[in-house]
């Protein structure tokens, strides 16, 4: 399967979370965040392909955005 490895910091603490959101504004994908230095593993095959955005959750707020590109 082909993958994306997101690494979670210190700063995203337990209960945090990351959506995987499509460029039409759809989540795609959520994950919960158990513990800090987390990995997330994002299979392809789970999200499609084409361009995503990872937003990185705390405490109901949007704290960081990055743009991801999916292709197989």
């Amino acid at each position: 399967k082909e993958f994306a490895m997101v690494r979670v910091n210190d700063f995203f603490a337990a209960g945090s979370e990351l959506r995987v959101i499509d460029v039409t504004g759809r989540i795609v994908k959520t994950y919960k965040i158990f513990y800090p230095q987390q990995t997330e593993v994002i299979f392809s095959s789970e999200i499609g392909e084409g361009m995503f955005f990872v937003q990185y959750i705390r405490n109901g707020v949007v704290e960081e955005t990055q743009k991801i590109i999916v292709f197989r």
